[in-house]
């Protein structure tokens, strides 16, 4: 587990900090309340710390003697202080602490909070940085990297363009206007005609900074523009506001796809997802199967056991399914107690086994409910023939459901035309 030190005389600071970044993160917060506290902690081990959180003015340290400490073991550090002027910032910052917050009032902890939380996810991040000239290059390279990111360097338009297509996860490029064989406009142009606004985003910098650059670089697809030299404090806010509006994006997009509950496909994607593979079944003459899974008698579970225990239930199943089946496959909760499986290139001779060793799965399995075990069984219907449409498919695959429900229960059906 990573953890977070956190300097600072006040206990009540403490505890304000250590509860709000536990109840949202997976960190371990190690408190000192002292600099001699702290010399003692870091003797004992340093390497798991991510972050440092620290006071300037200790009782046994007032002149910010804890910064060096720290600092001095290679531990990325936040300064947040009562004190504040020009000069103790620019001090402080010549350190190389990540960033400088002033306790002015509680919005001040929301800021620092969210800073850790920030910090914390941009080990995830990975980040492109483009320019010709190697110590621009490296200068902000260095400042992502003591931001957490992951960070990959091009030094012009067109090896960027070929680090993009061997790092498919990269979701922030930060390019320079003014290189050799393809500038930041002709960039960003080429980015935005594969990569969407919330796949990818785009900060244009230069030292020719100009309103009209700035337009342009807009106008080309850029989500942002800086000019050149920049307040590092402004960089890093922007630089966090572009990545947190993709991933805010992807949540949305994500929420819209998937069931709350389950984390699995909802239906509006099933939808999707169900047409392109009937057109590509029919158009490359391969197998594709649907398949209607059904809970057998899931409201005695709701009624016995109480609703949560039936949520409980679903979670456990989809995830024993998703290690179940293959990854070509498609998984969806449809509604209630029914999921959805689009198999495909699945032989038809394969089709049986396949589908009927997952119910057999699911009775052999120990599922929890609260502190007690539960059995369940499952019915499943089976569509194993392409038709003209995937709603076509659903309607054939619910009648094979119907019937394994008519016949007991507990059983799969397979219809084959």
């Amino acid at each position: 587990m990573k953890k977070l030190l956190l300097v600072e005389d006040m206990k009540f600071f403490n505890s304000l900090v250590e509860k709000h970044v536990r109840r949202n993160l997976d960190i371990d917060v190690v408190s000192c309340t002292s600099y001699a506290e702290a010399v003692a902690v870091l003797k004992n081990g340093f390497d798991d710390y991510f972050l440092a959180i620290l006071d300037l003015n200790l009782p046994d340290a007032p002149d910010g003697q804890i910064v060096d400490l720290v600092i001095g073991y290679g531990i990325p550090s936040v300064v947040f202080s009562a004190q504040f002027s020009e000069d103790t910032r620019d001090q402080i910052l010549s350190k190389n602490v990540i960033d400088y917050v002033v306790k002015q009032n509680p919005s001040s902890l929301d800021y620092l909070v969210s800073l850790i939380s920030r910090l914390y996810f941009n080990a995830n991040v990975k980040v492109l940085v483009v320019d010709d000239s190697t110590t621009a290059r490296k200068y902000v390279m260095d400042l992502m990297k003591r931001y957490q990111f992951k960070v990959e360097e091009a030094e012009n338009g067109i090896e960027a363009l070929e680090i993009l297509e061997k790092h498919p996860d990269i979701r922030l490029v930060i390019t320079d206007y003014n290189m050799p064989q393809m500038d930041g406009f002709e960039l960003t142009r080429e980015i935005r005609r594969k990569y969407p606004k919330h796949k990818i985003g785009i900060i244009g910098l230069s030292t020719a900074g100009s309103n009209i650059l700035s337009a342009q670089f807009i106008k080309n697809g850029a989500n942002d523009f800086l000019n050149k030299p920049f307040l590092r404090e402004e960089f890093f806010c922007r630089v966090c506001q572009n990545v947190e509006l993709i991933e805010y994006m992807d949540d949305l997009k994500s929420a819209a796809t998937h069931d709350f509950l389950t984390g699995l496909h909802n239906r509006r994607f099933l939808n999707d997802i169900g047409s392109n593979s009937v057109a590509r079944a029919l158009r490359d003459d391969m197998p594709l199967s649907v398949a209607l899974l059904d809970i057998d008698h899931f409201s005695k579970i709701n009624n016995e056991y109480g609703h949560s225990a039936g949520d409980e239930i679903l979670i456990q199943l989809g995830e024993l399914l998703n290690e179940r089946c293959r990854r070509s496959d498609v998984l969806a909760r449809t509604g209630g107690e029914e999921l959805c499986i689009i198999a495909n290139n699945l032989p038809a001779h394969q089709c049986h086994d396949f589908f009927d060793g997952l119910r057999h799965m699911i009775e052999k399995h120990d599922f929890k409910a609260g502190q007690k075990t539960l059995k369940l069984t499952v019915s499943i219907g089976v569509c194993n023939h392409v038709h003209e449409s995937f709603d076509a498919m659903i309607a054939s695959a619910e009648e094979a459901l119907l019937y394994a429900k008519n016949e007991g229960r507990n059983r799969t059906s397979i219809q084959t035309n």
